[in-house]
């Protein structure tokens, strides 16, 4: 009865937040679904719940599509911002980091807007061994159109 939990990560998710009602999951199915039923402030709070309990490496939300209606609310690009900085600081705290991690504090320095920071990132993920070698170099496009833009946007001197 039991080893369908483990097929089923959802219903192994939920069993895991019943368990442990305070701990990061719970917090995260909660903010999911505040947001869903339009609670933003209280998924927000759920969110912060999550990151509390040091599980903020697992709060993705940069790119999940369900959040995308949020992208432009105070709470939410607040949280993403706070989010960010952990990445860039998380990955200062390391000795060795993977592509993945570089990889992620280069994209929390593009969400941050600080391009140069964010180029010279994603160009060492690039120079590591990874899977992420399309992606990355996609993203330093994005990065250096981001940068041309600015400068195009800026007073000649």
């Amino acid at each position: 009865q039991r080893a369908s939990l483990w097929v089923d990560q959802v219903a192994l998710a939920r069993e895991g937040a019943a368990k442990f009602p305070n701990g990061g999951l719970a917090h995260w199915l909660r903010a999911i679904e505040r947001i869903s039923a339009g609670d933003i402030g209280a998924g927000m709070r759920e969110f912060e719940g999550v990151i509390d309990r040091g599980y903020y490496g697992y709060v993705s939300l940069f790119g999940l599509p369900e959040f995308a209606h949020l992208h432009q609310h105070p709470e939410f690009v607040a949280l993403r911002k706070r989010l960010a900085r952990m990445a860039i600081d998380d990955l200062r705290e390391r000795g060795t980091p993977s592509q993945r991690q570089v990889r992620m504090a280069a994209t929390a320095h593009f969400f941050l807007e600080e391009y140069d920071a964010a180029l010279a990132g994603f160009e060492a993920a690039l120079a590591m061994e990874g899977p992420y070698r399309e992606e990355i170099v996609r993203e330093i496009a994005q990065v250096r159109a981001k940068i041309a833009e600015r400068r195009a946007a800026e007073p000649e001197r």
